[in-house]
């Protein structure tokens, strides 16, 4: 149980910041890129170490399409958040 439980915390902060990176790069800047960019990479290290684990397979991946889901919709609803008002372009 309690592996289930890491494996879906970090599969939904993996899923917000593979989100905010697209966002992010997006955006043009060069060091924000590299850096959202080797974030993302390092924290992916941990996605695949516990996929690796003993968890069956079916389990992995209902656990990763409801965190793929909600990881992206809350990421967005931040975002949004955060995001300056726009009277026009």
């Amino acid at each position: 149980m309690g592996s289930i439980i890491i494996f879906s915390v970090c599969s939904f902060i993996n899923v917000m910041l593979n989100t905010i990176k697209t966002i992010v790069m997006y955006n043009k800047n060069k060091l924000s890129s590299s850096l959202i960019n080797a974030l993302t990479y390092g924290f992916y290290t941990v996605i695949v170490v516990l996929m690796a684990g003993e968890m069956p397979l079916f389990t992995k991946i209902l656990l990763t399409a409801v965190t793929n889901f909600f990881g992206v919709w809350v990421s967005m609803a931040i975002l949004q958040r955060f995001e300056k008002d726009k009277l026009w372009k």
